[in-house]
C-alpha cells in the first residue's frame, strides 16, 4: 500500500517504520524532530511545516495511527490478524461469534484484531439483523447483507430450491419445524434483499427462488 504514495510521503513513511521498528508509538507531534534529524543526518533540508503536512497525510489515508507502533505494512504481519481478515474477504457479514467459532480464537483475541483491522481502514463494521457486520472496507454494505443471510437461511434457500413451484409460508414452517414468527422475519429479509420471490397466486402467497 506504500506503493501508492507521494515520493517524499515514501521516504518519511520509511522513516516512520525504521522508528517505529525501534518499539516507538507514533506520536505525531515528537516523530517531526525525530525525522528533520534523519533528514538532516541525509543532509536534506525539509522544514518542519512541510513534515507536519506529510504526517497529516499519511494519517489520512490511514497508513499510520496515532498512538498505534504499526503501520499499514505491519497490519497483516500477525498471522491471527491476517487470517481473521482473509476470512472476512471470503466470508464478509460475519459477526464476532461467527469468527470465534470459524476461527477456533478467543473474544479477546478477535475484538482486539477487528479494532486494529478497522483502524487502518482494511474492514468495515455495521449493524444488521441485530447482529455487529464486520467485511471488507472495499465492499459495498448491500452485497454484505446478502453473503449475510445466504449464510444464515441456506436451510430455507435450500428447500425453496427443491421446491421452486412455489410453496405457502405455513408449510414451509412445518417442512422445515420452523416457528412461523422466526419464519416470517427471515422470508421478509430474504424477500427484501432479492434473494427469493413472493407472488399472491390463487388467494396464497407463494414463495420461489429469485427469479434474478
Amino acid at each position: 500500500m506504500s506503493s501508492e504514495l507521494l515520493e517524499t510521503e515514501k521516504i518519511v513513511f520509511d522513516m516512520i517504520r525504521d522508528l517505529l521498528s525501534e518499539k516507538q508509538i507514533f506520536d505525531s507531534k515528537k516523530f517531526v524532530s525525530l525525522i528533520i534529524s534523519k533528514f538532516a543526518n541525509l543532509s536534506i533540508n525539509m522544514n518542519k511545516e512541510g513534515i507536519k503536512q506529510i504526517l497529516y497525510s499519511l494519517i489520512s489515508k490511514n497508513m499510520i495511527i496515532e498512538g498505534s507502533a504499526l503501520s499499514i505494512d505491519d497490519v497483516l504481519t500477525n498471522e491471527n490478524r491476517k487470517n481473521i481478515y482473509d476470512h472476512l474477504c471470503l466470508n464478509p457479514g460475519k459477526y464476532v461469534a461467527q469468527l470465534m467459532n470459524d476461527l477456533k480464537l478467543s473474544h479477546h483475541v478477535v475484538v482486539w484484531h477487528l479494532a486494529i483491522l478497522r483502524k487502518f481502514n482494511f474492514i468495515e463494521k455495521q449493524s444488521f439483523d441485530n447482529h455487529v457486520l464486520y467485511y471488507d472496507s472495499r465492499m459495498d454494505f448491500s452485497d454484505v447483507k446478502k453473503s449475510y443471510l445466504i449464510s444464515k437461511n441456506k436451510k430455507i434457500l435450500d428447500y425453496l430450491k427443491q421446491n421452486n413451484i412455489g410453496v405457502i409460508k405455513s408449510q414451509i414452517s412445518s417442512d422445515l419445524k420452523m416457528h412461523l414468527t422466526t419464519l416470517d422475519r427471515k422470508l421478509e429479509l430474504l424477500v427484501e434483499h432479492g434473494l427469493i420471490a413472493k407472488e399472491y397466486i390463487d388467494n396464497s402467497y407463494l414463495f420461489f427462488c429469485s427469479k434474478q
